[in-house]
């Protein structure tokens, strides 16, 4: 169009606006997805918040552990009741596990928290573990000449199978009120007095310490923080432990280590 010496163009116009019009409506899509999802994932994360709180979800839950434990474990393992957080930890209480007959652990309640970030660097944080008032029972037979700790885990049975090699850390491990019985029937302790580690009877125990694990490599490093017993057939009572020990397959290093008992 022409209007004096002026000349316009409205379909270059046209054309001008049409990009901006679509700019905005992606950047309005965009948007109200974003809000979608935010608000999809919100809602997922409160419905999954309620269901693990629900007595439904622990009992599948206590029985997808068992399972689970069981296809790894020589030894069996069984507890009454579960309390589970999938992002913080779980609680069992009256655990009892058992190998061959003979009870190797026996407890009130065991604790455990974890962190899930780490997975994600192939890396195994473990927060705390916590056991309240355990038996344990490491025995010898006399039959065969096996500890009954030998049978907890299956054997492999695929000699080609690659080793685990994430790293595990347990930064806090606790027990309280606990008792040891150590008895190795192979080699009687024939009325002694004296102080034999194969056959001990640990009472009172309190034990705190932290642990490093790579099992591919073989290699442990601890730290104790605290550990008290008595040792009743003997009657030596160990008042206070610290100290850092680490150890592969060719040696056990003893960093620092200190005992204090009554005498």
């Amino acid at each position: 169009m022409h209007i004096g010496k002026y000349e316009f163009h409205r379909p270059a116009a046209r054309s001008l606006l049409a990009p901006a019009t679509f700019l905005r409506l992606l950047l309005r899509w965009v948007m109200w997805s974003i809000i979608g999802v935010c608000s999809l994932l919100f809602i997922l994360g409160i419905t999954l918040g309620i269901v693990v709180q629900t007595e439904w979800f622990h009992r599948k839950t206590a029985d997808y552990l068992t399972a689970v434990v069981s296809n790894q474990l020589e030894a069996r393992l069984s507890f009454s009741a579960i309390r589970f957080n999938l992002f913080k930890g779980m609680e069992l209480d009256s655990v009892l596990l058992t190998t061959r007959g003979d009870t190797v652990l026996r407890a009130r309640s065991l604790h455990v928290a974890y962190e899930l970030e780490p997975l994600l660097l192939q890396h195994i944080v473990v927060r705390s573990i916590a056991v309240e008032a355990p038996e344990i029972r490491v025995l010898r037979s006399r039959t065969d000449s096996t500890w009954n700790v030998e049978h907890i885990v299956k054997p492999s049975t695929s000699p080609d199978s690659k080793p685990f090699d994430w790293d595990i850390s347990v930064r806090r491990f606790s027990m309280a009120s606990a008792s040891i019985v150590v008895c190795d029937s192979v080699h009687p302790r024939n009325g002694s007095t004296k102080f034999i580690p194969v056959h001990t009877l640990l009472d009172s125990l309190q034990c705190t310490l932290g642990a490093t694990i790579n099992l591919a490599r073989q290699q442990v490093a601890v730290s104790i923080d605290e550990f008290r017993a008595v040792e009743r057939a003997s009657g030596f009572r160990i008042n206070s432990m610290h100290g850092s020990l680490s150890a592969d397959t060719t040696a056990i290093r003893v960093l620092h280590l200190r005992i204090e008992t009554p005498q």
